[in-house]
């Protein structure tokens, strides 16, 4: 833990920063880094910690749940994406087969996985607008 505070210069008449660095007990493990928080002096914990934090007075960004959200949509579209990746291979089996040239099997499957994203964006978007329309339905209620 990082504790800053300022001092008088009498001679230089300002204030300058000072820093110190300390070892703090954090007995929920609550507080993140960038947190400002309050510590208090407590029996020592540890032959290092003899303050505990108080209460946390304004708490920086909180990313675990942002982080959660994105891995789940985007496990969320890369499985709408193979279904749609499939769909299209055993729509289109025949005309994979008559290409011969390998540029031209890799602009198929470049088209085809386009294709694929695409549709699955457009699916995803339509379940959220669904979702939406739920809830404002229910709040009308």
């Amino acid at each position: 833990m990082k504790v800053k505070w300022q001092v008088w210069n009498k001679k230089f008449a300002i204030y300058y920063r000072r820093t110190g660095t300390y070892q703090v007990h954090d007995e929920e493990n609550f507080a993140r880094p960038g947190d400002i928080v309050v510590i208090k002096p407590c029996a020592k914990v540890s032959p290092q910690k003899a303050f505990y934090v108080r209460n946390i007075v304004r708490q920086a960004g909180r990313f675990d749940y942002w982080d959660e959200m994105i891995k789940k949509r985007e496990d969320e579209v890369r499985q709408s994406m193979k279904e749609e990746l499939d769909r299209l291979k055993s729509e289109n089996k025949s005309l994979f087969e008559k290409k011969r040239n390998s540029g031209e099997k890799a602009d198929l499957i470049r088209e085809r996985k386009l294709k694929a994203m695409t549709e699955a964006f457009e699916r995803i978007k339509a379940r959220e607008r669904e979702k939406m329309e739920n809830l404002a339905f229910e709040e009308t209620r």
